[in-house]
């Protein structure tokens, strides 16, 4: 997707597409380590195994707001990507920056 197609949709009027289109580049072209923090808030794992195989080191990394992906997973409620993340060695006592408990599992 090409910067130059979001410009010519935003000059023609047509702003919304311009943001539909932008919104989709940035999404597309998310960081490992944006794609294992997308993978917990939405629940996700497609793909989650082999981008911890190959990016073990992201298991724990926290994002912007001090969340690891296993916190986030477990907040939202998705058992899924929290087994997958414990099963590649997720610190299950880490917690958010922002204190909600006494750990991440209770």
């Amino acid at each position: 997707m090409s910067v130059v197609l979001i410009w010519i949709a935003a000059c023609w009027g047509a702003l919304a597409l311009g943001v539909l289109l932008a919104l989709l580049w940035r999404v597309q072209h998310l960081t490992p380590s944006e794609k294992i923090h997308q993978a917990a808030f939405t629940g996700s794992t497609d793909g989650l195994c082999e981008l911890l195989e190959a990016h073990p080191e992201l298991v724990n990394a926290r994002d912007e707001d001090g969340w690891s992906p296993l916190a986030r997973a477990v907040f939202w409620g998705h058992v899924a990507v929290a087994e997958i993340l414990l099963a590649h060695g997720a610190d299950g006592d880490a917690t958010p920056a922002r204190r909600l408990g006494s750990s991440t599992l209770g």
